[in-house]
């Protein structure tokens, strides 16, 4: 995940709930508070910046040569639903 260790002790909550049928498990669902976690860990700041930086490279030139389309085509008259 791109965060240094730091040495710290965690505490992690979660839950998992099991679906039972003659005796058998047949489904199971979990969750964990990753959040909590990442917080703990102090590595809020750097996920966020991570985050950020994929963001800026990989989506947002995406959404302005879509809008750059739709600015296009706004300006000849050509309208989409």
């Amino acid at each position: 995940m791109g965060v240094p260790p730091t040495g710290k002790t965690v505490r992690g909550d979660g839950i998992i709930i099991y679906r039972l049928k003659d005796q058998k498990i047949v489904e199971y669902w979990g969750s964990f508070d990753t959040l909590g976690l990442i917080q703990q860990l102090g590595a809020l700041n750097i996920m966020l910046k991570a985050n950020r930086l994929v963001f800026e490279i990989a989506v947002l030139p995406e959404i302005l040569h879509r809008l750059k389309t739709l600015e296009e085509k706004a300006r000849k008259g050509v309208f989409v639903e």
